[in-house]
């Protein structure tokens, strides 16, 4: 009788699939139920309905069916395998990573079970297991292309450009049209600098699909990490000419016009890309940096407030909204914004140094230096401090009979500010190593508190030569720094005498010598926002008996060309290094400087120093103040608009004539 059962269930279940094979789903699940209403454990059945309810998208039963079917044969590999798929599309990797490695106990030589637990492996960055999965895959089953090829993309994650263009090799002699195979060929050879190799596989995916904008943006973005900006921009644009109002086409567009500065059109792209797709962040994220780029912090807060909206758990919002709320001067809501950042990954070094630049801004020195910390993980000071780990940061203590190593780090600007701590360091123990970079090499040879003085153009200091370290910029913390106990007795920094000697008789000593600095390193962030225009000193130099000296050393030709209309004896040329810098300052009875080094170097001096600053200063400026506690004879300059620097030398040139006058 059970045979009679068996063998009509059999029949009935082969007419199913061939039903199943013909699109007729329903009519192969009613022959399903049919045999089960017979034999509730008919376990070829229980699996046939798995299966058709997976196809039907009813995911929650298929797992229900496939559990079952474990049940009655736990053996069965098949059953484990489908039953992994099924928890994979639910979306619970771990159960399914686990059905895979059933399946495998049960059968080592099942091929399709390696091959999805090496894609959960590699997607979770276990690329050892995930290599050794698919290498099983093609010892089992050579003709899997796509085990060749993923086992690529982990030799081409490692730098292994042999091995890796073998397996995509390998993929495409199985399957000739695999685009991913010649995507991954190209991306490699891009790496290794053969962009004639790679431009060729390129065009073989063009050939294989010449009307697939999704295509077009992949090929862009290669061209795009690579550098080749104007190439990506073109595959994003003929991408547009088949699909106008592709969102995605729109953003990486205008992300490459930003990066070439070219602000209105990337702007224009962002917003194209917010009208299609209004649900995702990204465009509204990259045009209010846009705007904090172009010095408009009140135009991207907005941007910000959105992508916030639109995605609540998102970190990156946050952490630029509270930098352009500390831009705007709302010092409360930026850290409030930032904290919140914080909350939802304490582990943003980004958000946690901004936090610091927010806290020393406002003074509050004992929590700002300790969250200024987080700028040595922040992923932009790669490389940055090589000496760390190699021993232990110095954590304030006294230090006797061992030797520490300072380094210096940052800009000029900040090394002149924070050489001043070096004989409070000295203090508190045996020997210091101060490593620094070789144009101050001569201005600090002497500097006390240092028992040798090296440069990074020396090479690395080996580690046997010292027993602590500390980057400058963290002797501050370590010495509890407030605002009321900075170091501030001037000068502490010197010019050579003999070079003090050469510039007093280039320098004529009649009048009120000036030297003036008008535009920073254009290659800080902020550049922008710091500099102003040599013409906006032309009030200046037309006062009575005032002579300007120019103090920095690159200069466009217009500038040169303006100078020489000005009167202006231009001494940047003759500057070697900073200690021609001090020489030449040590003659000037006042020095007027955007926010720089040659600021700090002035101030360090001693000399009469006027800093001009933007609406939203650099932290160690703090807010409000006139003066500075750093630097006793600076007198600080403040925008009262935001980019507006004619109200600000307006002030500063009756300032000057005031002082002209004074002196005559």
């Amino acid at each position: 009788m059970m045979d009679r059962h068996q063998d009509r269930g059999a029949a009935v279940l082969a007419r199913a699939e061939t039903l199943l094979q013909n699109g007729n789903a329903d009519a192969a699940g009613a022959l399903c139920s049919s045999v089960l209403s017979e034999n509730p454990k008919h376990i070829d059945a229980i699996h046939l309905s798995a299966r058709l309810a997976y196809a039907g998208g009813r995911i929650k039963t298929a797992v229900r069916l496939l559990r079952n079917a474990i049940h009655l044969a736990p053996q069965n590999s098949t059953y484990a395998c489908d039953l992994g798929i099924a928890l994979q599309a639910e979306g619970d990797m771990r159960a399914a990573l686990a059905c895979f490695r059933r399946a495998i106990d049960n059968d080592p030589d099942h091929w399709e079970a390696h091959f999805r637990c090496g894609v959960i492996e590699q997607e979770h960055g276990n690329l050892d297991a995930a290599a050794s999965d698919y290498r099983r895959v093609v010892d089992i089953n050579p003709g899997v292309a796509e085990a060749h090829n993923n086992l690529g993309a982990i030799y081409k994650a490692r730098g292994d450009w042999p091995a890796a263009i073998a397996c995509f090799n390998a993929a495409l002699k199985i399957l000739p049209d695999f685009i991913e195979a010649y995507h991954n060929l190209a991306e490699v050879h891009a790496k290794k600098g053969d962009w004639e190799a790679a431009a060729g596989h390129l065009e073989k995916i063009r050939a294989l699909k010449p009307d697939r904008p999704d295509i077009l943006i992949r090929i862009g973005d290669l061209f795009r990490d690579a550098g080749k900006l104007p190439a990506a921009m073109a595959q994003y644009r003929q991408a547009l000419t088949m699909a106008p109002d592709l969102a995605v086409a729109h953003f990486k567009l205008g992300f490459c016009l930003g990066e070439r500065e070219q602000y209105a059109q990337a702007m224009d792209h962002y917003r194209q890309a917010i009208q299609f797709k209004p649900d995702s962040p990204e465009p509204y994220i990259n045009l209010g940096n846009l705007f904090a780029k172009l010095d408009q912090p009140a135009e991207a807060a907005p941007c910000y407030r959105k992508a916030i909206r639109l995605k609540p758990q998102a970190v990156k919002p946050y952490y630029f909204l509270g930098c352009v709320l500390r831009d705007k001067g709302d010092l409360q809501q930026s850290l409030t914004v930032t904290q919140k950042a914080l909350e939802i990954d304490p582990s943003y070094a980004e958000a946690r140094f901004s936090l610091a630049l927010s806290l020393l801004l406002r003074g509050d020195y004992a929590s700002g230096w300790r969250a200024y910390e987080a700028r040595m993980k922040l992923k932009t000071s790669h490389g940055d401090y090589p000496y760390l780990g190699k021993r232990p940061l110095w954590d304030g203590g006294a230090f006797r009979g061992k030797t520490l190593l300072v380094q210096s780090e940052q800009g000029f600007g900040d090394i002149l500010q924070f050489v001043r701590f070096l004989p409070l360091v000295k203090r508190s123990g045996g020997r210091v190593i101060f490593e620094t970079y070789a144009p101050l090499r001569d201005l600090l040879r002497s500097f006390p508190g240092v028992d040798r003085l090296t440069c990074t153009s020396d090479g690395l200091i080996p580690g046997e030569a010292f027993d602590l370290y500390v980057p400058l910029m963290s002797v501050p913390a370590r010495l509890g720094t407030l605002v009321d106990t900075i170091p501030a007795d001037v000068p502490y920094l010197f010019a050579d005498r003999e070079k003090e000697r050469l510039w007093r008789s280039r320098i004529d000593p009649h009048g009120l010598r000036v030297g003036i600095v008008w535009t920073g390193n254009p290659d800080y962030d902020k550049d922008r926002a710091r500099s102003c225009r040599l013409a906006d000193f032309e009030s200046v130099s037309r006062l009575q008996g005032v002579r300007l000296f120019g103090l920095q050393k690159e200069v466009s030709e217009a500038d040169r060309s303006l100078a020489d209309t000005m009167g202006m004896c231009l001494l940047g040329d003759s500057f070697q290094d900073f200690s021609d810098t001090a020489a030449a300052i040590h003659q000037l009875d006042l020095v007027i400087s955007v926010d720089t080094a040659v600021a700090h170097l002035a101030g360090a001096m001693g000399k009469p120093t006027w800093i001009l600053l933007p609406k939203s200063p650099d932290f160690r400026w703090l807010t409000q103040r006139t003066d500075s506690p750093w630097y006793p004879t600076a007198r600080l300059y403040r925008q009262d608009r935001q980019g507006d620097w004619t109200a600000l030398l307006a002030r500063v040139c009756r300032d000057v004539g005031l002082l002209a006058t004074a002196r005559r």
